[in-house]
């Protein structure tokens, strides 16, 4: 139909001018209001037609264009929906896992399951949903989570190491004031933070990795809280950057910028910062397990 419509268009345009010059040399002179006349009334037909023709083809593509949005986006939905269906089904096969002989390791008590075992695999998924997304092989994206409790000064690894070279002290790497972490920290309010060209970032360390492609890579990062009403409990940064490719590509417009950062930020990260917060909680009750009231509840 658009296609169509374009040939149309042509055609139009290449018969009009012939039009104009009939109508000149068929009206004589004698003619001559009449021929001004004529002459006005086929220009002025000409460019409505021509005015429609456009319309139409602009609205047709706008159509489209929306359709194929629309499109995308349910296929995004259904992708991270599967995803998040396998944590459940992997969440539940930890707890089967531990059904047929009734052992609970010390890690894994009181919940069944191993909590960090399980927000390490919830990162993962995130990091194979967002390579789908991007079109990218999984050892290119990295998913990185850490996390502690308020109150205490020590920082721990629950996924991924992005940014980190070797052996390097997370605790002393977190109070560089050069690297990412530093930053999100401290600067909260900015949060969530996109990056589509990290190699030109300020606020970006570079690591082992980082130095393997030459910067090249995006980074996505956003502090997470666990709290009551009363107050925080933990605190978490969960880091998504790319190696050796980015979100999407550099000479991408600011408007396809704004849009792949809106994709992430409602569309995929929300689903799995919803799970982190539960599974943060549930490490929070644990560490805390031997201040825990036990009340007996009579059945009725």
């Amino acid at each position: 139909m658009n296609r169509h419509k374009h040939i149309f268009s042509f055609i139009f345009t290449v018969v009009s001018v012939p039009l104009v010059l009939a109508v000149q040399e068929l009206c004589s002179d004698i003619q001559y209001s009449l021929k001004n006349y004529l002459i006005i009334l086929l220009i002025i037909s000409i460019a409505g037609i021509s005015a429609w023709i456009e319309y139409g083809q602009y609205k047709s593509e706008k159509e489209i264009e929306e359709k194929e949005k629309v499109e995308k986006q349910n296929e995004r939905a259904k992708m991270v929906l599967s995803q998040i269906v396998q944590l459940i089904d992997r969440k539940a096969g930890n707890i089967r896992d531990n059904t047929y002989e009734l052992v609970i390791t010390t890690k894994e008590w009181p919940y069944f399951y191993g909590a960090h075992k399980y927000l390490h695999e919830v990162c993962e998924n995130l990091k194979f949903t967002v390579a789908k997304i991007i079109k990218a092989e999984n050892d290119y994206v990295d998913v990185s989570l850490i996390y502690k409790y308020y109150g205490e000064e020590e920082w721990k690894w629950l996924a991924g190491k992005s940014g980190v070279s070797g052996a390097v002290n997370l605790n002393e790497f977190i109070n560089d004031s050069e690297t990412l972490y530093n930053y999100i920290l401290s600067h909260k309010d900015e949060s969530p933070i996109f990056c589509n060209d990290k190699s030109k970032s300020k606020i970006y360390k570079w690591g082992r990795r980082d130095n393997l492609f030459g910067g090249k890579g995006s980074f996505y990062v956003m502090p997470i809280t666990f709290s009551n009403n009363q107050e925080a409990l933990v605190e978490a940064v969960l880091l998504i950057s790319t190696y050796g490719v980015n979100f999407i590509a550099l000479n991408s417009t600011k408007e396809e910028e704004n849009e792949f950062r809106r994709i992430l930020a409602y569309e995929v990260v929300p689903y799995y910062v919803s799970i982190i917060q539960s599974e943060l909680g549930a490490l929070y009750m644990r560490h805390n397990i031997d201040r825990i009231k036990r009340v007996l509840l009579e059945d009725k």
